[in-house]
């Protein structure tokens, strides 16, 4: 049953509400600058690189920014590396136009170069709409950097590591994917039975939880495809599995994914 209401009015928004509004993002947002230190991710976005149709998030940095809140919006050009954004609250630009239950959305040329600027980054939303049927119930996850599998048996299966010998038949190599809700799962060690938890260490560190429970938020992980390969993202954290620690051995977690990081994909086996 469906139940009509009157349309909801414009407001004059801030530049998160604007963007929120348009992708259809939760509402527990954080000021523009910090919204690529989680946000983005557990919404489902990956870093790209500068591109028309992108969410950019400025940090408080960059020239044009707010430098107590920073910046976000979406790109609509881009020209040798300078970027024309829509977006609200914006003090210049074109004249003001309403979009997105929000009346003051407005085309905004910034002059700085875009291109290898680390206080601007560009995110889209990946392939969230992965098919359950393709998830392997069980599977070897293989560094798509390294060629090394995540190995479960580090510490007498209280760590993980990342093992160059590729083997099978070795169980701590060997994870259960267990789908617990849309696009939402756990990782489950076969030999030992412990879940893969990303709350070590404050969220920077993985490892294998003997207390195996799927009401725990940091043992339910996003698979996100990306090509033949996946980014593993906590919802909780909003980090991604990374496998270029310690020189390639080691695991931990990244607070910025990006599908163009081959140390954040992995291959399922």
């Amino acid at each position: 049953m469906f139940i009509t209401t009157p349309a909801q009015a414009s407001e004059y928004c801030q530049c998160t509400t604007y963007v929120a509004n348009k992708f259809r993002l939760s509402t527990n947002y954080p000021h523009a600058g910090d919204w690529n230190d989680g946000y983005l991710q557990r919404n489902g976005f990956v870093q790209v690189g500068p591109e028309v149709g992108a969410v950019a998030v400025m940090e408080r940095s960059f020239p044009g920014a707010d430098t107590t809140y920073g910046h976000v919006g979406i790109v609509e050009t881009l020209n040798n590396g300078r970027m024309t954004m829509r977006g609200a609250n914006q003090s210049v630009g074109t004249n003001y136009s309403d979009e997105n239950n929000c009346n003051n959305v407005r085309l905004t040329a910034f002059g700085a170069n875009v291109n290898g600027n680390s206080s601007i980054s560009f995110w889209k939303r990946g392939n969230t709409q992965t098919n359950t049927q393709t998830i392997p119930r069980t599977a070897l996850l293989i560094s798509r950097a390294t060629g090394r599998a995540l190995d479960g048996g580090a510490a007498n299966g209280g760590g993980v590591y990342l093992n160059a010998s590729v083997v099978p038949s070795n169980d701590y190599e060997q994870w259960r994917i267990r789908s617990v809700s849309r696009n939402e799962y756990m990782l489950i060690n076969v030999r030992s039975g412990r879940a893969l938890d990303a709350g070590g260490a404050n969220g920077q560190q993985a490892y294998p939880n003997p207390n195996v429970n799927e009401n725990n938020g940091y043992q339910r992980w996003i698979l996100q495809k990306v090509g033949d390969s996946y980014m593993f993202i906590s919802i909780v954290t909003g980090r991604a599995l990374d496998s270029g620690g310690a020189n390639g051995t080691q695991v931990y977690m990244h607070p910025h994914p990006t599908g163009e990081n081959n140390y954040h994909l992995w291959r399922l086996q």
